[in-house]
């Protein structure tokens, strides 16, 4: 099984510790590669959906990780979601959010809809969940608590594949979601290209059987 790993590794902090760890633990499983900002910020490195079974999205209110919002949009994938308040990755996503005026009200309320944009006009983004990129392009989510949960699949409004499982023990967590991966689907734009392949290969087979000679009787 081949992996895309969409995260910031370089950080110090627990949660760049997890995406080492998941690097290393999903290598009894498959074969991950990472993309982090350099990747994805050259299209000729960006992820190819039909290269990869599984993507996985390690996200934290950092604005560094914009990029990640930026893929799961494009590619979609599997979210391990550390925090619902986005506002800081929302504001490194839409720069436009931490200015005023009319494209700043665009921004927010594609990000949070009607309801924060009317606070982020009052008060700004920071606070604000502004997490719509993240949670309404995922495919699947691990989060860290049946609260957060309840949180995404209410903003989804739609069946969505879901796992809670503690994130603040790295090595732990990095081997739970290996374990899980198997579950988890592939992102959405792997199963729209499934699907074409299926079709070609039954028009294939099709054009093979009208063309091939019928036997003839002795």
């Amino acid at each position: 099984m081949r992996i895309a790993v969409l995260a910031d590794s370089r950080s110090s902090c627990p949660k760049g510790e997890l995406a080492n760890a998941l690097l290393e633990e999903l290598q009894s499983v498959g074969e991950p590669s990472l993309f982090g900002a350099e990747e994805c910020g050259d299209y000729r490195k960006s992820i190819r959906p039909r290269e990869f079974e599984r993507v996985i999205a390690l996200v934290h209110n950092a604005p560094e990780l914009a990029f990640v919002a930026r893929e799961l949009r494009r590619v979609g994938g599997i979210v391990v979601l550390h925090e619902w308040t986005l506002d800081r990755l929302a504001t490194g996503l839409r720069p436009a959010l931490g200015r005023g005026g009319f494209p700043g009200r665009i921004a927010a309320w594609r990000e949070g809809g009607i309801s924060q944009m009317l606070q982020w006009s009052r008060s700004g983004p920071e606070g604000l969940p502004l997490n719509r990129s993240v949670v309404r392009f995922g495919d699947a989510f691990v989060v860290p608590d049946e609260q957060m949960r309840k949180q995404v699949l209410e903003e989804r409004n739609a069946p969505t594949p879901t796992a809670t499982l503690a994130l603040d023990d790295p090595l732990f967590a990095a081997r739970r979601i290996a374990e899980l991966i198997d579950r988890l689907p592939c992102h959405r734009t792997a199963r729209r290209s499934l699907v074409q392949v299926a079709i070609e290969e039954a028009d294939r087979k099709r054009a093979e059987r009208s063309s091939s000679p019928t036997s003839e009787e002795s």
